[in-house]
């Protein structure tokens, strides 16, 4: 299938940063992702004094050595958490996004990052940390409504933000949305996924097309059919095995 001019072959997404080997969504783990992936994948928490951090769950138990709602605390409380959980590093804290920000602006590489919105309902503070670290330009708001959307581009004016919908199928609606909006891709799970679907997705407009993200696609099988039907990103666990398989695979 012709690929997108924008992405000539398939791109590896490091799921919440490079997790084997590496406990999630730390800066340890994205230190290691930044070197040989195209992008990262982090999630996005506020806590209760608006401090803005990275973690998956809802709660910390799960990966830290704490217990509770992240989103009921306050960064004195989550600074002093263990997120190495399970790993043999001795202390590894939950990172400040701004921490990620810096990283992803001094690696010395166009590394792009998906960050994935949860509780975070105003988004002016998370766009000025993007231009302080001058990454407005690789890194993407996946939403997984599209209410902050609207909110940035008509409330806000935004028009220079990157934004991505998470998506569980097709819909009369979806391609005006893509449109109105300015969707940059749709992130859709591996299995919803056929090659009409993708190139209904690219067709979406002609001028700078809508890209195609899927997610969490595990094994060589998978991934080969990913590729074969057209998808501009992929999302996985095991990006070093990922990124191999597409240097054989992909001529």
């Amino acid at each position: 299938m012709a690929r997108l001019p924008s992405f000539p072959k398939p791109q590896v997404l490091a799921h919440r940063m490079l997790v084997p080997g590496y406990p999630e969504n730390t800066i340890i783990s994205l230190k290691e992702a930044v070197k040989f992936v195209d992008w990262v994948e982090f999630d996005v928490k506020v806590l209760t004094d608006g401090t803005i951090v990275s973690l998956h769950d809802g709660t910390v138990d799960r990966t830290t050595d704490g217990k509770g709602d992240i989103t009921k605390m306050d960064y004195d409380e989550v600074k002093i958490l263990n997120a190495g959980k399970g790993y043999g590093f001795r202390f590894v804290p939950i990172p400040k996004v701004e921490e990620i920000l810096e990283v992803l602006g001094t690696c010395g590489r166009f590394v792009r990052a998906e960050m994935h919105i949860h509780n975070l309902w105003e988004p002016e503070p998370l766009v000025a940390l993007l231009d302080k670290y001058r990454v407005r330009d690789r890194c993407y708001f996946n939403l997984n409504a599209m209410m902050m959307g609207i909110y940035m581009r008509e409330d806000l004016h935004d028009s220079t933000s990157l934004l991505s919908l998470n998506a569980q199928g097709d819909s009369p609606e979806m391609k005006d949305l893509c449109n109105q909006y300015d969707l940059a891709y749709l992130c859709i799970p591996h299995a919803l996924l056929t090659a009409d679907y993708v190139d209904h997705v690219h067709a979406y407009r002609r001028e700078n097309p809508v890209f195609v993200q899927c997610y969490p696609v595990q094994n060589e099988r998978d991934w080969k059919r990913m590729i074969d039907i057209g998808v501009d990103v992929i999302q996985t666990d095991f990006p070093d095995g990922l990124a191999a398989f597409i240097a054989d695979y992909v001529s």
